[in-house]
């Protein structure tokens, strides 16, 4: 997008959590695909794949909520502990029920 000059309807604060939030989901799309489609083991020697790939997407997307949030109520960005904070949160829970739906049975 940069290199077309292609410029994004978003609001400014918004740009860094959005960009962060597509690469995480275009890093977990393809790990995701195969385990669904039975292509790639679903074996524990991958869980911690499956499981750190969640846990940036679930990061990521707690940046953008929290960032969000703020924005929607007519104030500036966040600050970054409330940053930091809605992203390790959401991290951790995607990482861990990730981990928890990915074991064995």
């Amino acid at each position: 997008m940069q290199t077309m000059n292609y410029k994004v309807p978003l609001r400014k604060g918004l740009e860094s959590p959005v960009i962060v939030a597509v690469t995480a989901l275009a890093l977990a799309l393809p790990l995701a695909t195969l385990r669904w489609a039975g292509v790639a083991p679903t074996t524990s020697r991958y869980r911690w794949l499956d499981s750190g790939v969640a846990g940036l997407f679930g990061a990521a997307l707690g940046w953008l909520a929290v960032t969000g949030v703020a924005l929607g109520r007519g104030g500036g960005p966040p600050a970054t502990p409330w940053s930091l904070t809605g992203a390790v949160v959401t991290g951790l829970i995607a990482s861990a029920g990730t981990h928890l739906l990915t074991r064995p049975r």
